[in-house]
């Protein structure tokens, strides 16, 4: 079982246009548990991130999950001063 302050690496982090259902972007965070995205548009998004993990033997499930997700809008789809967007994973 992972320790709180690790990263989560590896997990599935999606953007998705509230205002284009035909519009997305997923990608998957790296060993520091981050990712960087560029939006393909302005106007407003939904991040959702999900981790999944075996469950311990001794349970009664097979998987256990970690789920998020954040809405926001943006009239600029570059943020951070006009670079790329970046998230970063740690168990709550």
């Amino acid at each position: 079982c992972r320790k709180a302050e690790e990263p989560l690496s590896n997990s599935l982090v999606g953007a998705h246009s509230l205002d284009d259902s035909q519009v997305s972007v997923h990608l998957r965070t790296d060993a520091a548990g981050r990712v960087r995205l560029e939006l393909p548009r302005a106007g407003r998004w939904m991040l959702s991130a999900v981790h999944m993990e075996r469950a311990p033997a001794n349970q009664d499930h097979d998987w256990s999950s970690l789920w998020a997700s954040l809405t926001f809008e943006t009239g600029n789809p570059k943020l951070e001063g006009g670079s790329t967007a970046g998230a970063s994973g740690h168990r709550p």
